[in-house]
């Protein structure tokens, strides 16, 4: 932990948040510092777990306001400051009616897990429209994303725009087993969701996350570009995995996010179990980023 964060982290008196954010819109930012503490615990943890932001575009480039402040909602979730999980709470709240960006969107249903309160039964209606918009825009499909990388590009590097939109894929699919994990648990009468499945995913593994967070001109002409779009697909691995009842198909997969490979594997063996039954499989795994966190009674 560098000097930095140390002070980020460390106990800061409610008079500076109360002066620093305004509640009139939610996260407005009032105070440089305050922002740019709150982004600091945004990526020491949250990011981790869920790197779907690059760091250095974000930190060096103008982002939306509503981006803005979610990550500091986010930030604020994860203080230790006096108070500062309600002020989150919320923020999230509002912002949760506000937010149609699909990134803003999906950043802010992530955090529903964390709360486990009755925030869960809101988020029913924006995940599922969140998945819908997902699949009508091409986010699950590698072709329109490889176009989207040429016609558009990304802060110079079309690298980062494709492998931002293959995050955006896998950690919505990912969202969605937890999300589906938890109310199951809760709600054993409710049944998994038959609209999403990991064939959807015809999108290639992402970056090592080594890559995505460092400089993005280091990895420049170094990022394969090739349009092979079979080639580490995560939908071709499972088709495999399924035919062959063997998870060496998934080895890609398993080495980039061991626990979201496991849970998919749990899926290509599930067979005839019930959906009690695959949750219970799959539990240990996708529950696993929240273990931590108090938030939700984990694997034990």
């Amino acid at each position: 932990m560098n000097a930095s964060y140390a002070i980020m982290a460390g106990t800061m008196p409610m008079t500076t948040i109360s002066d620093t954010l305004d509640f009139t819109p939610p996260g407005s930012i009032l105070d440089e510092a305050m922002r740019l503490q709150l982004e600091s615990i945004y990526f020491a943890n949250f990011h981790p777990q869920w790197p779907l932001l690059h760091r250095e575009t974000f930190e060096m480039t103008a982002q939306p306001k509503l981006l803005t402040q979610v990550v500091m909602t986010v930030g604020l979730w994860f203080a230790s400051w006096p108070d500062a999980r309600n002020l989150a709470i919320k923020f999230h709240d509002s912002l949760l009616v506000e937010a149609g960006k699909k990134l803003s969107l999906l950043i802010l249903t992530i955090l529903v897990p964390y709360r486990a309160d009755e925030s869960m039964d809101k988020v029913m209606m924006t995940h599922t429209l969140l998945l819908e918009t997902f699949k009508a825009t091409g986010v699950y499909e590698q072709s329109k994303i490889n176009l989207g990388s040429q016609l558009c590009g990304y802060s110079g590097y079309p690298w980062i725009f494709k492998e931002f939109y293959q995050r955006l894929a896998v950690y919505q699919f990912k969202l969605h087993l937890i999300l589906q994990t938890m109310f199951i648990t809760i709600h054993p009468d409710l049944r998994l969701s038959r609209n999403v499945e990991p064939g959807m995913l015809g999108i290639k593994i992402p970056l090592p996350l080594m890559m995505w967070d460092g400089p993005a001109a280091h990895w420049y002409g170094m990022v394969p570009m090739d349009h092979d779009d079979d080639v580490l697909m995560i939908s071709k691995m499972c088709e495999q995995a399924s035919l062959t009842m063997d998870n060496k198909a998934l080895v890609p997969l398993l080495s980039w996010d061991r626990c979201l490979g496991m849970a998919i594997w749990c899926w290509c063996l599930r067979g005839s179990e019930t959906d009690k039954e695959f949750v219970e499989s799959v539990k240990p795994f996708v529950l696993d980023s929240l273990k931590n966190t108090n938030a939700f009674p984990g694997p034990s």
